[in-house]
């Protein structure tokens, strides 16, 4: 047994990053809702903005929720108490029924995204129709796996929030910093091109129409190593950076006998909060036309995120607790393959738009589709496999 006056820093950590979590969560919901009311006081007609203000608010104030629990249970631990151990089947009904009301929420956003009030309405029904499949995802992914308590699961969920976005946005901004600083360089030994640039800046300002300067800029983003280095970025970097950093949370488990079957657990979880603030991001901003299809799709990125991120957590659950490094290794480039084969198949309808490469990839953008369909496929039974595979045995009177 542990020493009673040992200090339980893990807790003290999970209980900083959880108030840090409120502390943002509320006072950046705050921040947004002024923001957003304020062009309603001036009586500004630009709904979707306003809109998607008001939902990063709402986006606040569910990493608020989340984390609270998480810092009573810190706090709990602190103070000696012993630890609520769950399973994850009555979860697993509970998320079930809640799937049921999925579709009406669905509707409803829909039917919401078009009307002049969809700044009041849009926003809680949004948290539902993200909220609600990464919930499901989460308890299906989790359900009959080993027992956990309850502080190490919203533990995890607030690390996956408070950590693993905000890091992967930073290193992903730096990545881009640097490139921006190579084409520079490149730019400077390019004097024409350089001197095309700037007059053509000249001709924008802050009230340009953007389709105006997208016409103008497109012969540049058109080019062909431009177009090289975005795919390189969107099927290359994105992924190498997000799947190793997404599953931070596994690591707030490093050192307390973590299992595979806790890391799959964890790392599906960091997977599903990650998912949750970046789906949140983008419905947002989506247009009512295609509401509902762009929606469906987000819930095939939810499902990309908690597997690639379970994954990952299953191979440090593996090199962590039992040595086994390879597996980690494996895991991690299973689950960047994955990642970079969804992405590029995501844009492909958006690049047989371009003149040059529209006979080139026609078939293939007609394809996409169908080969996400089968990728989606190919992640459900990676899921079913696992979890199978390290599924707890049954335990006649186990508490839930």
């Amino acid at each position: 047994m542990p020493s009673e006056n040992r200090f339980n820093w893990g807790s003290f950590g999970q209980l900083l990053i959880s108030l840090l979590g409120i502390l943002f969560g509320l006072g950046g919901a705050g921040l947004l809702a002024l923001l957003g009311v304020m062009p309603l006081i001036d009586g500004s007609t630009d709904g979707q903005q306003i809109t998607s203000v008001l939902t990063m608010a709402w986006g606040g104030l569910l990493v608020a929720a989340i984390c609270l629990p998480s810092a009573v249970l810190a706090v709990r631990s602190l103070m000696g108490h012993a630890p609520w151990m769950r399973g994850g089947r009555r979860r697993l009904v509970f998320a079930s029924l809640l799937l049921l009301l999925w579709p009406l929420a669905l509707v409803l956003a829909n039917a919401t995204a078009g009307s002049s009030q969809s700044w009041l309405f849009l926003p809680p029904l949004l948290i539902l129709v993200v909220g609600i499949p990464v919930f499901w995802l989460t308890s299906a992914v989790r359900s009959g796996l080993p027992p956990e308590s309850a502080q190490r699961t919203w533990g995890v969920a607030s690390f996956g929030l408070v950590i693993g976005p905000p890091l992967n946005l930073l290193i992903q901004i730096a990545v881009l910093l640097v490139g921006v600083v190579g084409f520079g360089v490149y730019l400077a030994g390019q004097p024409g091109l350089l001197g095309e640039l700037q007059t053509l800046s000249q001709s924008f300002n802050l009230q340009s129409d953007p389709n105006r300067v997208l016409d103008q800029l497109r012969p540049y983003l058109e080019q062909p190593g431009i177009l090289t280095l975005g795919m390189l970025f969107i099927s290359g970097l994105v992924p190498l950076i997000e799947e190793l950093f997404k599953p931070l949370g596994v690591w707030f488990l490093a050192g307390r006998k973590l299992t595979p079957a806790a890391g799959f657990a964890a790392g599906a979880l960091s997977g599903g909060m990650f998912a949750l603030l970046e789906s949140l991001g983008y419905l947002s901003s989506a247009s009512a036309d295609g509401f509902i299809t762009f929606a469906l799709a987000r819930t095939g990125t939810m499902l990309l995120h908690v597997t690639t991120a379970g994954l990952v957590g299953w191979g440090l659950g593996s090199a962590l607790g039992e040595k086994r490094y390879l597996r980690l290794g494996l895991t991690y480039l299973g689950a960047v393959v994955l990642h970079s084969l969804w992405n590029t198949a995501g844009i492909l309808p958006a690049l047989v738009e371009i003149p040059f490469l529209t006979d080139r990839l026609q078939g293939l953008a007609t394809a996409s589709p169908y080969f996400l369909g089968g990728l989606s496929l190919i992640m459900v039974v990676i899921l079913v496999v696992l979890n199978r595979r390290l599924r707890a045995p049954a335990v006649e009177g186990a508490r839930i």
